[in-house]
């Protein structure tokens, strides 16, 4: 009895040793993009050309550069807003894209989604989901969120590493 004993409890500590090895490990982002640099004309990306692309430098967290890279064509729309809603001057509009932050710990892979007023250069926010990278952030999952403007912008998340 005394070796089954002792039989079930190795195996049970080797299982959560086993388990604690293999389990993500999320870590909080803080970050801040720089001012946004518009490539002109476009760029590639695996062999795909973009027409609306930029590139931040990040401090922070994830210390490097951003890229933007907006589907071949405008992929934005318009929001409807009413005249009388938040003022007649107001053009809202949406939008996804493909971000990659590279970094010296490896490149974070996002698709994001925007928000922004194009008249003004305050007022822009997004949305990312991460969906992979390399070195550090291979097989990465997580989130971000920004705010700000074309000059600076706040980025915070959680990226989860295996």
């Amino acid at each position: 009895m005394k070796k089954q004993m002792v039989y079930a409890v190795s195996v049970l500590m080797l299982s959560l040793v086993a388990t604690s090895a293999i389990a993500e490990q999320c870590k909080a982002v803080h970050a801040r993009l720089g001012e946004m640099v518009f490539y002109d004309p476009g760029c590639m990306l695996d062999g795909v050309t973009y027409i609306w692309c930029a590139e931040r430098p990040t401090l922070g967290t994830l210390n490097g550069t951003y890229r933007f890279y907006s589907a071949p064509a405008f992929n934005g729309w318009d929001l409807e807003v009413p005249p009388d809603a938040i003022g007649t001057s107001w053009w809202i509009g949406v939008s996804y894209a493909i971000s990659v932050f590279e970094t010296q710990r490896g490149t974070l892979f996002t698709q994001e989604t925007n928000v922004w007023h194009l008249d003004e250069l305050e007022g822009w926010g997004l949305h990312s989901s991460v969906t992979g990278g390399t070195g550090h952030y291979d097989g990465a999952t997580g989130w971000l969120a920004a705010a700000g403007s074309w000059d600076s912008m706040v980025i915070v998340g959680e990226i989860c590493t295996p």
